[in-house]
């Protein structure tokens, strides 16, 4: 089960369209914009159809720069599928000092936006945290 942020247009519309191909369940996770969350759903579901795969894709609105929105995009993602195999989080801009994302602090993600320099809280192992 993988899951997108901000997977209803641009970047991540790509992103969760190629992981449909591949046979991926997805959440595709939007901000406010529910008509273009709507459409990659189904077109995700179409592209994975064409190339020969059933699959699996649900529509969460969560703002993942919010600590109680990760909970519920992670609590969301466990409910429909079970569990959480791959997190895509195509938000954001490049942090002040390259390293790790899962080893960097809040510090080095100054300047990154606020969906960024959370993302390393979307752990499958472990809930969110503010």
């Amino acid at each position: 089960m993988d899951t997108s942020h901000r997977a209803s247009r641009g970047i991540g519309r790509g992103i969760a369209l190629e992981l449909a191909k591949l046979g991926h369940d997805l959440v595709i996770n939007y901000a406010g914009n529910l008509e273009a969350a709507q459409k990659t759903t189904v077109d995700c579901i179409a592209v994975a159809k064409t190339a020969g795969k059933a699959i699996r894709a649900e529509i969460c609105q969560a703002d993942i720069s919010k600590g109680d929105d990760r909970a519920k995009l992670i609590s969301f993602t466990r409910e429909k599928f079970g569990r959480l195999d791959l997190l895509v989080n195509n938000a954001g801009v490049a942090p002040n000092v390259r390293a790790d994302i899962l080893e960097a602090d809040e510090e080095s993600l100054t300047g990154s936006s606020p969906s960024m320099s959370k993302a390393r809280t979307f752990s499958p192992n472990s809930p969110p945290t503010g």
